[in-house]
């Protein structure tokens, strides 16, 4: 992708969070080909792309891991899950005292209302804290506007390739 592309993205992912806005859902190419599919995660940007055909993505603005914590990589879709039911992790009970054994679907729920599960505890999920998106803070997951998650939850195929780079 051209330094172009990205300061247009760039400003355009500023202009939305701070309207309100939910999906940025331009087509950019890039000049690195992916199979049409792949899910490619950019951490520092804070974007995620879906790849329409091997040049064209869709991209949205997402909320990533804290530093050291976050995954780098390639995993693939496990599981699909639609309004998923939240349990914290083993890691998010020693690092928070008080958190509930679970949390069910509703507004409450920190998965929003979709989530894509990678391997171990990581997922790209929906969020009821949508001002956390654009920013690392997460407990290692990727964060969308609920919004954009569902516009994205019937398109990601089970198995489907996830890249996570920095």
């Amino acid at each position: 992708m051209t330094i172009f592309t990205r300061l247009i993205l760039a400003s355009c992912a500023f202009l939305a969070a701070s309207a309100g806005a939910q999906a940025l859902e331009p087509l950019v190419k890039f000049d690195k080909p992916q199979r049409p599919g792949t899910v490619l995660v950019d951490v520092s940007e804070r974007y995620l792309y879906h790849f329409k055909s091997d040049q064209l993505a869709e991209v949205f603005l997402v909320g990533v891991a804290r530093p050291g914590i976050q995954f780098y990589g390639s995993t693939q879709i496990y599981l699909k899950r639609d309004n998923p039911i939240w349990v914290p992790t083993r890691n998010q009970r020693r690092l928070y005292k008080n958190l509930p054994a679970s949390v069910p679907p509703g507004p409450d729920n920190p998965l929003g209302t979709r989530a894509l599960n990678l391997h171990k505890n990581y997922r790209i999920h929906g969020t009821n804290q949508p001002e956390r998106i654009g920013h690392a803070k997460s407990d290692g997951c990727v964060a969308m506007y609920n919004a954009d998650i569902e516009h994205l939850f019937p398109e990601i195929a089970l198995g489907a390739r996830v890249v996570v780079t920095k």
